[in-house]
């Protein structure tokens, strides 16, 4: 009865695989919800094979002209799990065919999920030597995967790991195997993949044929959680409750069968017939272990009518249990029959041979890895050299160029801004030269049109008087005294003009206040003056009057530019320093930006006698804020 168990074990649960989901994100949802089907099948057991749902998928998919080998893969998955291992090979070399016919990261996906797919399929049907080809194969596309994706392509790698970790599983070389399936469960782990209970019972696996039973039952109860929690089908779970069985079946038989039991709460689900068979092999052998051979027999047969004909492991697993038990129960007939067809079938799964060619495929994989890993070293060390070399003489260089360059560029910028300094300092005094002109001309034009014209009637005038009676010279005096009245008003006017005298006599807050007033009195804007004990009047009148014509300069500026309705004129005075402020609600100076000549002009006079200028953009309306400022005295 106890003849090589722990072979048995290996070949009594398949070694699941494991796949990422990338290729899903090719397909519309309206696609999905077939496929949702499908996963609802298989996580909520319903009866029958869950195979229609996948072909139903596949077919929508067909049709929409979408990823057919996206849909494909999961078909031949599918199949794989129900144990249709020929089909499933069928539609992986589907997948292969049409993956090129797409670009980028998804036909490599595509490609490596094949090959995995394939190498699985074949290590069910014991042929180790072509499944350990493919998954070495999948490995090598992982490369081409990590040019678009890292991460990716560190799942795909962890997922090979764990299948090249079934081939040495099933070549009973259980440290191996370990060492494999845990560098993938912690990976997996960390790159947060919800598919790491497959992970857990195939460690759980190895653990018991390596003897370590108090880790197999670990494992196996961290197996039952992450199937659980993770959702993705009860194939685990069944898995699991065969592993616990194993581990109590020689000292708690009773306890074996409980979880036994428990595994086969879900054989009315079609799609679970592979795992139920594998439940129903072990329950025979605990039966035949406590003499009851009748209800092994039974389970052993119910195992045969469940398992497919290229179930080559398991069908090994079930003729050797069965042979054992026949044999220990003197039915030689039907342990003769099983033996052999145990000893062939496991012939062609452990035969020295294939075993030779397995080891030497993985040999030559890490040492093709190793040699060009170390390529790929000595070259990034040669690329580093070089970098090096390159960087130190082109730093040099550079070094070089940009003094130099620097230099000529403080130079010519030197140069440049002498030159549009001197441009803008010829253009104030051009613009002075000219304001003083017309300024002249101005006066010069109203002294000879107004003044002298008037005063040469007036001349003409009294020269008519001898020659006239009484009563016209009365009236013509009158009319000559109403004329020199008026004439010396527009004198009295051009003296304002040249010097307020307003501000000569009462300081500049007057003279600003009846600026404002005669401003207002036009209608074109209506100015408000303040005064916020600024001693503006401690100022020298040359000063004063200098800041007059600055305030006239900016009230002239927002008539012309700003369309504004409203200004006003504060005086202040902070820290020792006079500010004016001219405030407007109108659009802004439009005169070159707020840089024109004549505000460059008030900025420059402003200076000349250390004082700043400013213009501020309003920030609640659409106006302008310009703001002189000057140390007082």
């Amino acid at each position: 009865m106890k003849i090589k168990y722990l072979l048995l074990i290996v070949l009594l649960s398949s070694f699941y695989r494991v796949y990422p989901q990338y290729h899903l994100d090719q397909l519309s949802d309206s696609l999905k919800v077939y496929l949702e089907e499908g996963w609802k099948c298989w996580n909520e057991t319903e009866e029958g094979s869950c195979i229609p749902y996948y072909q139903k998928f596949f077919e929508e998919v067909k049709k929409s002209g979408e990823c057919l080998p996206c849909a494909e893969t999961e078909l031949a998955r599918v199949y794989a799990w129900e144990g249709q291992y020929k089909k499933s090979i069928k539609h992986s070399q589907n997948v292969l065919r049409d993956a090129k016919k797409h670009e980028g990261r998804l036909r490599y996906e595509l490609e490596s999920d094949a090959y995995n797919e394939i190498g699985g399929n074949y290590r069910e049907m014991g042929d180790l030597e072509k499944a350990l080809d493919y998954f070495l194969k999948s490995l090598k596309v992982k490369d081409e995967i990590e040019k678009y994706d890292k991460k990716i392509a560190a799942e795909y790698r962890a997922i090979n790991k764990y299948n090249i970790g079934g081939v040495y599983s099933s070549m009973n070389d259980c440290r191996s195997a370990i060492k494999y399936q845990k560098e993938t469960f912690y990976e997996l782990t960390a790159l947060e993949n919800n598919r790491t209970c497959q992970v857990a019972d195939g460690i759980s696996r190895e653990y018991i044929n390596c003897k370590q039973l108090d880790s197999a039952k670990t494992w196996a109860f961290k197996t039952i959680t992450l199937a659980q929690t993770q959702k993705i089908g009860n194939q685990f779970e069944v898995s699991a409750y065969s592993l616990l069985a194993e581990i109590y079946k020689e000292q708690l038989p009773d306890s074996a069968i409980f979880y036994l039991n428990k595994a086969l709460k879900f054989e009315t689900s079609k799609n679970l017939a592979l795992q139920t068979a594998r439940v129903y092999v072990a329950k025979g052998e605990i039966l035949s272990a406590q003499n009851n051979y009748i209800e092994a027999q039974h389970n052993f047969t119910k195992a045969s009518e469940l398992l497919p004909s290229d179930a080559i492991l398991d069908l090994s697993a079930l003729y050797n249990a069965w042979g054992v038990a026949a044999n220990e129960n003197q039915d030689y007939k039907k342990a003769s029959e099983s033996l052999i067809k145990f000893i062939q079938l496991n012939n062609s799964i452990n035969s020295e041979k294939t075993q030779k060619a397995v080891r030497e495929l993985n040999i030559k994989y890490e040492t093709e890895k190793k040699e060009r890993q170390i390529t790929e070293q000595e070259l990034k060390i040669q690329k580093q050299q070089t970098k090096f070399l390159y960087a130190v003489f082109g730093s040099g260089l550079l070094v070089l160029l940009m003094g130099g360059g620097f230099i000529l560029y403080r130079y010519i910028q030197k140069a440049k801004l002498k030159r549009l300094q001197q441009e803008k300092e010829n253009a104030i005094l051009n613009a002075f030269i000219k304001g003083e002109e017309r300024e002249r001309n101005r006066i010069s034009h109203e002294l000879h049109d107004g003044v002298a014209a008037t005063i040469g009637a007036v001349k003409m005038g009294l020269e008519s008087m001898p020659h006239l009676s009484k009563q016209s010279q009365q009236e013509q005096l009158q009319k000559l005294t109403q004329i020199l009245e008026n004439t010396h008003a527009d004198v009295r006017h051009m003296a304002h003009n040249l010097l307020p005298s307003t501000l000569e006599k009462e300081g500049l807050i007057k003279a600003t206040q009846q600026f404002a007033h005669e401003i207002n009195q036009t209608q074109l804007l209506t100015i408000s003056v303040l005064e916020n004990n600024s001693q503006a009047e401690l100022l020298s009148r040359q000063l004063q009057l200098m800041l007059f014509r600055i305030v006239q300069e900016l009230v002239n500026n927002i008539i012309k530019h700003s369309q504004a309705q409203e200004a006003i004129i504060t005086f202040s005075k902070t820290n020792g320093t006079l500010q004016i402020s001219v405030t407007d609600n109108g659009i802004g100076y439009q005169e070159n930006n707020g840089k024109g000549q004549g505000l460059y002009s008030i900025s420059q006079r402003l200076k000349s006698i250390g004082g700043n200028f400013k213009i501020v953009k309003g920030t609640h309306t659409n106006g302008t804020q310009a703001i002189a400022e000057l140390k007082m005295p």
